[in-house]
């Protein structure tokens, strides 16, 4: 025992003693393609093997870790932990200590993340900022570096780095980045020298004197010192200034400290405002020095009056203001008064004062909370040019500002027809005016509830990428750079968040039974165009016209068009313990109740497969069957599983007694336990086959199998390999993986009951055009839903899902090729997703008083309903109709049909499944009497032939 003790001690004694032999030097956030390179730089000293280390990354302020694994021993060098390999060497090239490259992906962020070298359990040095947070960015698009002569402390302590600021690296290239982040100059000894920039201001009235920037080093160079720099800001070259000398380099003999940029101002006659010329540094000769950020002086007008002034030289052509900082009157008609709302009203020219310019806007926004205004005055205002997030506005509230009142009910200015998609250049010359935008529909309600907010676009819903499109990171960034210009915020005019009660865009109240859908289109509205929270958006001024159309509610479930009800149903984390990831209370668990039993009783299924509910050895399960029983005049029972998996949530089987019973034995898929066990894996899969027992069906006798699945999420990652960045996203290897076993798997017969169809049911986590749909495709399963409900999205049928305004299927009923033939009618029933999130079962905030006890947003999925009829199909000569009829349809071709057994003239009628007539005629005994089906989607239709004096015949047509 002594000696086990004391061999531990040493253990850990020369672990903690070699600690210090590797620290953090340096940490970049690139700026090339990517936002990539991201690096790490790792400092060792002596000789050490890095498995023994490994890296922590802390995002955004948060204290719960993804770990980096570290591998290779080094000697004396400087090692990289990097996120895009290519830009790195490109920045840094691949010779001497640059070659020492550790590819992970993990190293991201954004200037907030915090970075802890670990050993064991002991935090050898961090960078970033502490661990835990503040979250304010301190190194986005630049680097942090360690000074020389610190050494690590086991924490983050800014003193021992420099911090050269946000945005140093914007607009670089690869070798600027190269020269500019000093990568491998770390060493013990002395902290490194300095390069400062200072400026004085320019004035236009000025035009003799040469004005600009000092450049001083805080210590000589000992040999001539190269620096090369680059001008930016909103002033000209050229135009607004001239340069003392055209070149770009400084040069700082040896023993000489400072050097100076200089300009001579340009007059003109031109209102500018006060304009900016910047100086940074992108290259240095003695990558030992520290340059520090970049530095601006003014460029003072001359030229800007007290007159009024047109509204379009302050918003400028641009997306600022030229004219920021600059005290301006303007004289405009007052179109929108939000003072009670965004705390100001907008401002117009009228018609006759405007520019013609298209890229100018004539509108603007003054931030006056107390101002005193309506609709239709005429107004003068003094005050400062400001820019607020993103958007130009005048302070109205300045002690200095002025605001007159010339005159009341004017008319304002007609607005102007807006249509996506387009590009912000365009709408940032709209903004501040009022608009009429046309053929909005809604995308997104995600933040309606909190922020008054409906994100809307045109023609019809954003859809998912690899809902129509194979995964492809170029055709997915193309993609989503085009729909950009397609999407724009419908806001409620007012400021802050949960605004009661929630106002719709046709100005009624948000209610159980006046609900807002997604899909719904927006005609009739005039608002204002504004900018905020890094978005275009409308404020409406007049919803008087407003109408909603399309996509309508649905009142009741579908109509059953087969003796044989299937639902597929996500019940959202329907959870008996309470707190944990559903219900927080029993109140709250009764309503979730309530809504999930008052859906799963509309739509009146025969078997249920039911996603999201507890594993808590069928607790859950058995209390959501009986209060479902107890309103339903069902007898529904749940199948038995075997294994119910390690996961928090699980998949189940619920079923009618009174017309159905379990013909076979319940079966799980567990193995590999990688795939279906465990954190991060799939769900297991419940398979029972089922058979009809009610007698007074068309057809009892039938038999189906029915496989019930959760797919593992595209929420968190799964690695390198797994994840895929062409719009399949995280774990896509492992649900590829789990819809190859399932196929494999249910070919085996497991419920024991050989030659029965299939029904692959459940939440598969994929999008219809990703990896796992296509593995079960392939392996001969249908989606039921294109066979007959196509349509939108790319012949798709209903969405079930929605993310983030981006609309898809996750929710499948997958048919093998023998039950396919006997599905009559799938779709999704769209009460979830297309409706606000706040009228589901949560008590809180105004979700406690929306609340109704129906079946909308009973979850966040929208179930998938499939009817079956087990009743014969015309496939080939020899069938019939029926005993009692002389009639007989016998198929000649894919798509011709011909009657016998006619004595006489008959009139015949082909259907849809929804009854819509789509083809009638008349047919004579002994005459050619072909019927086609030639042009028609693939399904199943009726033809129903009646002779005279005798009763209607009806066929079951599949056509191919």
């Amino acid at each position: 025992m002594r000696f086990s003790t004391l061999l531990l001690f040493l253990l850990l004694w020369c672990q903690v003693n070699a600690q210090d032999r590797v620290i953090i030097t340096g940490l970049l956030d690139g700026t090339l393609s990517g936002a990539t390179p991201r690096a790490l730089e790792l400092y060792v000293e002596g000789t050490v093997d890095l498995s023994g280390y490994r890296i922590q990354r802390f995002a955004n302020g948060g204290t719960d870790p993804t770990d980096i694994a570290l591998t290779g021993t080094f000697t004396d060098a400087f090692v990289y932990v990097v996120n895009g390999t290519e830009n790195f060497t490109a920045a840094f090239g691949d010779q001497g200590d640059f070659a020492n490259v550790i590819a992970s992906g993990a190293v991201t962020g954004t200037g907030n993340d915090a970075f802890a070298l670990v050993a064991g359990s002991t935090v050898v040095d961090v960078v970033g900022g502490p661990i835990g947070g503040p979250e304010a960015d301190i190194y986005q698009d630049s680097y942090l570096y360690r000074k020389r002569g610190t050494s690590a402390t086991g924490s983050w302590t800014a003193a021992d780095w420099d911090i050269p600021g946000n945005d140093l690296l914007d607009g670089l290239d690869a070798a600027q980045i190269g020269a500019l982040v000093p990568f491998g100059t770390y060493a013990p000894g002395e902290p490194r020298p300095t390069i400062t920039i200072s400026g004085e201001p320019l004035n236009e009235s000025q035009t003799e004197t040469y004005e600009g920037f000092s450049v001083e080093l805080s210590e000589a160079p000992a040999s001539e010192l190269t620096v090369a720099y680059e001008l930016y800001g909103t002033a000209t070259e050229g135009t607004d200034y001239q340069r003392e000398s055209v070149s770009d380099t400084l040069r700082f003999p040896t023993g000489e400290r400072f050097q100076r940029v200089l300009f001579l101002a340009i007059d003109d006659a031109l209102i500018e405002g006060t304009e900016t010329i910047g100086l940074r540094i992108t290259y240095l000769s003695d990558s030992s020095y520290l340059a520090g950020p970049g530095t601006t002086l003014d460029l003072i007008d001359d030229d800007l009056g007290t007159d009024p002034i047109g509204i379009h030289l302050v918003q400028g052509d641009g997306a600022a203001s030229p004219l920021v900082g600059n005290v301006v009157t303007v004289d405009a008609i007052v179109t929108a008064d939000f003072t009670a709302g965004l705390d100001g009203f907008y401002l117009q020219e009228e018609d006759a004062d405007t520019d013609n310019d298209p890229m100018t806007s004539e509108g603007i926004f003054v931030y006056a909370p107390d101002a005193e205004v309506m609709v239709g005055d005429r107004v003068t205002l003094t005050a400062e040019v400001e820019e607020f997030f993103g958007q130009t506005q005048l302070d109205g509230a300045d002690a200095g500002a002025t605001l007159v009142i010339n005159g009341n009910a004017f008319p304002v200015p007609a607005p102007t027809v807006l249509m996506l998609p387009t590009p912000d250049s365009l709408l940032e010359s709209l903004e501040g005016m009022l608009v009429q935008p046309q053929d909005l529909v809604i995308t997104n309600l995600n933040g309606l509830d909190r922020f008054g907010e409906v994100e809307v676009t045109s023609g019809e819903r954003l859809v998912q990428f690899t809902e129509c499109n194979d995964p492809d990171p170029q055709a997915l960034n193309a993609y989503l750079d085009s729909l950009e210009r397609d999407v724009i915020v419908l806001d409620d005019a007012r400021s802050g968040t949960n605004a009661q009660p929630i106002l719709l865009p046709d100005g009624s109240v948000l209610a159980g039974d006046n609900s807002l859908r997604a899909g719904q289109t927006i005609a009739g509205l005039t608002g204002v165009l504004g900018y905020g929270f890094n978005r275009y958006r409308i404020q409406p001024t007049d919803r008087t016209a407003v109408t909603l159309t399309g996509n309508e509610r649905p009142v009741t479930a579908p109509e059953q068009t087969g003796e044989v009800r299937v639902v597929s149903a996500n019940v959202l984390n329907y959870f008996t313990t309470l707190g944990s990831r559903g219900a927080d209370t029993e109140t709250e668990l009764r309503r979730q109740e309530a809504k999930i039993v008052a859906a799963l009783n509309a739509m009146d299924a025969d078997v249920v497969g039911l996603i999201e509910i507890e594993n808590n050895d069928f607790v859950a399960l058995r209390r959501l069957v009986d209060t479902l029983n107890s309103v339903s005049d069902r007898g529904y029972t749940y199948v038995e599983s075997p294994n119910t998996g390690d996961d928090e949530i699980m998949v189940a089987l619920i079923y009618d007694t009174l017309r159905i019973a379990e013909a076979g034995t319940a079966a799980t898929l567990a193995t590999p336990e990688s795939l279906f066990v465990g954190p991060g894996s799939n769900r297991v899969p419940l398979a029972q086959t089922f058979r009809v027992i009610d007698t007074t069906d068309g057809n009892p006798g039938g038999v189906f199998t029915v496989c019930v699945n959760h797919f593992k999420s595209k929420g968190s990652g799964c690695g390198e390999g797994d994840d895929d960045d062409g719009g399949a996203g995280n774990c896509n290897g492992t649900r590829t993986a789990a819809a190859e076993a399932l196929a494999d798997w249910l070919a085996t017969n497991p419920t024991g009951v050989a030659d029965t169809g299939v029904l692959i049911i459940g939440d598969l986590n994929s999008y219809r055009m990703e990896d796992p749909i296509d593995v079960l495709l392939d392996a001969g399963y249908v989606n039921t839903k294109t066979l007959t409900d196509a349509g939108f999205p790319c012949a798709g049928g209903p969405p079930s899902y929605v993310f983030g305004g981006f609309w898809g299927s996750l929710d499948y009923a997958l048919a093998s090729a023998s039950l396919t033939t006997f599905v009559t009618m799938a779709t999704a029933w769209t009460v979830n997703a297309p409706e606000p999130e706040i009228l589901d079962y949560n008590q809180e905030g105004a979700g406690d008083s929306l609340y109704a006890p129906d079946f909308y947003r009973f979850s966040d999925h929208d179930p998938i309903i499939v009817d079956l009829d087990f009743s014969p199909i015309i496939d080939g000569v020899g069938y019939g109709a029926t005993e009692n009829s002389t009639i007989r349809l016998e198929r000649r071709d894919a798509t011709t049909y011909t009657l016998t057994g006619l004595n006489g003239r008959a009139a015949y009628f082909l259907t849809n499944l929804s009854g819509q007539v789509l083809a009638t005629g008349t047919v004579t005994r002994g005459e050619a009497n072909a019927i086609t089906t030639a042009g028609l989607h693939t399904g199943i239709y009726f033809l129903t032939v009646r002779e005279a004096g005798k009763g209607p015949v009806t066929f079951k047509i599949l056509t191919p």
